[in-house]
């Protein structure tokens, strides 16, 4: 028989020869997903041809065995999507959840280290990222410490979309891949920890578009005189501190004291002089020194029932006589 008659006796859709060479052997082509590359392999085997046998070709066997060759075509499609989209969903379609496990099995089994915190942000499919945290034993060494960030370092330099945080006596901090950063950090960390007048920190790297060298640090103090020193201390270059390379925003909290700056603010000097010079003459039962958008710092102070407000009030403004409106200045009482 002739290609041409037999490619007229074929049944509609059924493939020639060549086809069915071609599709039992083409090379399976990897798929490239998540950073890791797989292989879906299909494999097509040829079913023996009954209208090769004349003798089958018109009998009920053959009619029988092409209908149901003829519904079994249409499924095959949607048999390779499917598998195509498990082997997706295997390959981490929540990325962030993914880096999350790997960073807790990474680190599990490590020594000195109590617990493994993790967050995880799947943004898009496939996409995200994770932050781990090792807590570490009470009473771990500064030399401890300082080797675990060194590891934690090579870590996040392998990792780029997993943030690495390690909390030691109170204070966590954020391991970045820069050698020198991490340096002024761990600094940063043991002057902290020395410091009786600092309860708990947060040192977190704040990077924004190009600004990569930036930072967000947390602090509570024991008390409002100590929140007021602390603050001066880290942004005025006192003795105790040294002050980060980078851009930073610094928010001290205490009971009784709240003072803070943001990324577009140096050190807030006239807000601070509003809120001692009310502190020299009364009682002050809470205040807040922040930045204002307008003046560049604001002051809101509360003084004891018991004390003179108004009188409050003028001593403030005399000592920050450009800020205006942005003090405040009310007793304890005031709704």
């Amino acid at each position: 028989m002739s290609r041409t008659d037999e490619a007229a006796e074929r049944m509609p859709g059924e493939p020639d020869d060549l086809q069915m060479q071609f599709a039992s052997t083409k090379e399976a082509e990897p798929l490239a997903v998540d950073d890791r590359t797989h292989v879906l392999e299909l494999v097509v085997t040829p079913a023996v041809r009954v209208w090769d046998r004349p003798a089958l070709a018109g009998s009920p066997a053959f009619k029988e065995t092409a209908l149901r060759r003829s519904a079994l075509r249409s499924p095959m499609p949607i048999t390779v999507l499917v598998l195509g989209l498990t082997l997706l969903t295997g390959c981490a379609i929540d990325k962030g959840t993914a880096l999350a496990e790997d960073f807790e099995r990474d680190w599990t089994g490590t020594p000195d280290v109590a617990n493994i915190g993790t967050t995880k942000n799947n943004t898009l499919p496939f996409r995200g990222t994770s932050t781990g945290t090792l807590t570490l034993k009470d009473g771990t060494s500064t030399d401890r410490v300082t080797q675990l960030a060194g590891e934690m370092r090579d870590y996040v330099a392998r990792h780029n979309k997993i943030t690495g945080r390690i909390t030691a006596d109170g204070v966590t901090f954020t391991v970045v891949a820069d050698e020198e950063r991490t340096g002024e950090v761990l600094a940063l960390w043991r002057s902290m920890t020395a410091d009786s007048q600092v309860t708990a920190a947060d040192i977190h790297d704040a990077p924004w578009k190009e600004a990569t060298d930036r930072w967000r640090i947390e602090v509570s103090a024991v008390d409002a005189t100590s929140a007021l020193t602390v603050f001066k201390d880290m942004l005025a270059e006192g003795d105790r501190y040294r002050p980060l390379a980078g851009v930073m925003v610094l928010k001290i909290k205490s009971p009784g004291l709240r003072i803070e700056t943001d990324f577009h603010d140096s050190y807030p000097t006239e807000a601070i002089d509003a809120y001692e010079a009310v502190l020299a003459r009364y009682a002050v039962v809470r205040a807040t020194v922040r930045r204002d958008p307008v003046s560049g710092s604001a002051a809101t102070i509360v003084v004891a029932d018991s004390e003179d407000r108004d009188h409050a009030g003028e001593l403030a403004r005399g000592a920050a006589p450009n800020l205006g409106s942005a003090i405040t200045v009310t007793s304890d009482n005031s709704d």
